[in-house]
């Protein structure tokens, strides 16, 4: 910050110093802050230090005798204010200083906000980017694993077709040969029958024969009585 001083009349004015805000570097990215200079101070700044002029010496008395020379007049007393700033000067001055420094600072909370507003749309653009990647990673991930299960599926359901078809088969093999085995006992039950009910008709035949040959032989004997017959 300058420092305020005095400038002697017709003097140029020097300008106070401006804030200089130094770029920043923001996930990656360099933030440039506006420069603005400050604002030109008229009135004749001043650059010199207040102080109090110092007192002129005493005019000796005389020529060199050291006794005063009271005939001879030096003229008017010089004027030590002559050069300076006045009060309402110096006020004035202060006032614009003052001015400018307000200037200067909300040009300084204006350059910071911005900064500060570019440094988190910075972040929130690279947190929309990230979250957009893990987006489309996790997609990719969902992908894969639900193609991995649809394979796992098709792979369960042929396995289990293929045990079904087994089993079907050895089903119908089990059922062929209960059948076959049902129609050669039914064949052999059936040529069981035949010959039994032939053998029964032999038999019937074979009684009626003999009944036949007692029944002859009863009407040749006549009231004797009739012969035993011996055998069937």
């Amino acid at each position: 910050m300058a420092q305020l001083g005095v400038t002697r009349a017709g003097a140029p004015a020097a300008a106070p110093a401006a804030y200089n805000f130094a770029p920043q570097t923001v996930a990656g990215y360099q933030v440039m802050p506006p420069q603005s200079a400050a604002p030109a101070l008229g009135g004749g700044l001043i650059t010199e230090p207040l102080t109090a002029a110092a007192p002129a010496p005493p005019a000796p008395f005389g020529g060199g005798g050291g006794f005063p020379n009271l005939g001879a007049l030096n003229g008017p007393p010089k004027r030590q204010t002559d050069g300076m700033p006045t009060p309402d000067s110096i006020k004035n001055q202060k006032l614009a200083f003052a001015k400018a420094l307000e200037q200067q600072l909300e040009q300084g909370q204006q350059t910071i906000r911005e900064r500060t507003r570019q440094a988190m749309q910075i972040l929130q653009n690279a947190a929309e980017e990230k979250k957009l990647q893990f987006a489309m990673q996790t997609e990719e991930e969902l992908m894969h694993q639900e193609f991995q299960l649809d394979e796992q599926c098709h792979k369960q359901i042929m396995q289990l077709q293929e045990a079904a078809f087994k089993q079907k088969a050895q089903l119908e093999h089990q059922a062929s040969a209960l059948i076959m085995e049902y129609k050669q006992k039914h064949m052999q039950e059936a040529m069981q029958e035949k010959l039994y009910e032939s053998k029964m008709k032999q038999h019937q035949q074979r009684e009626m024969m003999q009944q036949r040959i007692r029944d002859m032989a009863m009407q040749r004997a006549g009231p004797q009585g009739a012969p035993d017959i011996v055998g069937h």
